[in-house]
């Protein structure tokens, strides 16, 4: 029986985790998510504190100069699959990084060089038998 809830929990994370690379697999939305955390935008919000990592939708718009529908759909993804967080301030809606799931990423990622079957796959460039 723990085996099969295992196998759930699995199944259930592998999907988070397809969730989080469709969100990122466009460019402006990488660009956003990458900014996002560098704190490199910066915010004509006036409700967003200068040291807080946030942004609103103006702020990127403004910044990759999409259309504001379409900041919001991509906004909107990031939050599903759980790499922003939303909270509303007023009229703002303002979008923060979401600290744990870029570490639950990094350690998807470290779980996946540090197993055996993958130091077993040969380079791209390497001559495979």
């Amino acid at each position: 029986m723990q085996s099969s809830n295992q196998d759930h929990e699995y199944e259930r994370d592998l999907a988070a985790m397809a969730r989080v690379f469709r969100a990122l697999s466009n460019v402006h939305r990488l660009k956003m998510y990458e900014t996002l955390f560098s704190g490199g935008i910066s915010t004509c919000c006036d409700r967003i504190e200068k040291c807080e990592p946030a942004v609103s939708q103006t702020d990127v718009v403004r910044m990759l100069g999409l259309s504001q529908s379409t900041i919001s759909h991509y906004l909107r993804l990031l939050e599903e699959a759980g790499l922003v967080t939303v909270e509303r301030r007023g009229p703002w809606t303002c979008y923060f990084p979401d600290y744990e799931q870029a570490a639950r990423i990094g350690a998807y990622f470290g779980s996946l060089a540090a197993s055996k079957a993958l130091a077993t796959v040969p380079p791209n460039n390497a001559e495979r038998p």
